[in-house]
């Protein structure tokens, strides 16, 4: 179980590494939040606890202002085939992250269905479970503890809590245990987290920079 040691938000601005040059619309943060659902409680609530990268436990869970999303039946259906070029068909509409958890590929998505930005990330098998999920807060650092060991992570943007309320699902750069990457960049594309979803410190950034609180994140398999 990992320990919550210290969070402190400091917005740093970072030049974007998009490959694409389609802009995301910034969209009011309390405005979009209270429009969600997910008001200042869940954001604060969320503001305060460890992520879960790292915590073999964690399962994800919406806000806690909306009811758990239960597991998905299992299916011997053969798993879809994303590419990093392309949204997937079965994604939503509109201005949303999408995040295909088999694939371990992200995409950001403008309001006409453009790509504004795609990468290879590293999740966890079957986490979160397929469903509809917001940004709820971020942390420029955060810190918390496996084992004996501190983890650090950054840029970390929280969207969805865990059923034990004790820990985040966060997007965050690869997080670095005892002064240590804990994977390569060359891993991203293959599950290698405990629930959070891992990529690089400048996709990290461009996503806490760019993307508001209360936008739609969307879970595939």
């Amino acid at each position: 179980m990992i320990l919550i040691l210290a969070t402190a938000v400091i917005v740093i601005g970072v030049a974007a590494n998009s490959r694409h040059s389609t802009a995301v619309s910034v969209i009011d943060d309390s405005a979009q939040l209270s429009a969600q659902g997910a008001g200042p409680d869940a954001a604060a609530a969320a503001s305060n606890l460890a992520p879960a990268d790292g915590d073999a436990a964690a399962v994800a869970d919406p806000a806690t202002t909306t009811p758990a999303i239960a597991a998905p039946a299992e299916t011997t259906t053969p798993l879809p085939q994303y590419s990093l070029n392309a949204v997937p068909d079965n994604s939503g509409t509109g201005q949303r992250i999408v995040v295909a958890n088999a694939a371990n590929m992200l995409w950001i998505v403008a309001a006409d269905g453009s790509i504004v930005n795609s990468w290879l990330v590293s999740g966890r098998d079957g986490v979160p479970y397929p469903g509809t999920y917001h940004t709820m807060s971020k942390a420029r650092y955060t810190h918390g503890i496996l084992g004996h060991e501190d983890i650090s992570m950054e840029y970390a943007t929280r969207f969805a809590i865990s059923p034990n309320k004790k820990n985040t699902l966060d997007f965050h750069a690869i997080p670095v245990r005892g002064g240590q990457p804990m994977q390569t960049e060359s891993q991203l594309g293959t599950w290698q987290s405990g629930g959070c979803v891992r990529m690089t410190m400048d996709h990290a950034a461009w996503i806490f920079n760019n993307i508001p609180l209360g936008y739609k994140v969307v879970v595939l398999t």
